[in-house]
């Protein structure tokens, strides 16, 4: 009936779990790869207007794991508000609302039903 890689049930049963602050794991490296890259970048700003770099990539890694904690403790926040998929769903659309591609949202549609339609 199935082949070995449309298992239905083992895709259903492992599907990402809520693993950390009401996180999935997709979320927290979002919020790893957000605040590493803010707190680094301010971090190392902050080293070459001073001059001293060891203290700016110290202060830009401790800003990267305050904005990453900050960053969980929002999703978890916005959990409570919204369904599971909520960030897959909103990436997409990013994604989709920066492609230059011309063709429109949705490609095909047509009605399932019991019978003819009649009216």
């Amino acid at each position: 009936m199935y082949e070995d890689d449309e298992d239905v049930l083992a895709d259903v049963i492992n599907q990402e779990p809520i693993v950390f602050m009401d996180c999935t794991q997709s979320e927290i490296g979002a919020s790893f790869v957000v605040g590493g890259v803010l707190g680094l970048s301010i971090g190392i700003g902050i080293g070459l207007m001073i001059g001293f770099i060891m203290f700016g990539l110290v202060t830009g890694l401790t800003l990267a794991v305050v904005i990453s904690w900050a960053m969980m403790t929002w999703l978890k926040s916005v959990r409570q508000k919204y369904y599971l998929t909520w960030l897959d769903e909103k990436k997409f659309l990013l994604a989709r609302s920066f492609s230059f591609n011309s063709r429109p949202f949705v490609d095909q549609t047509c009605r399932y039903g019991k019978g003819a339609r009649r009216g």
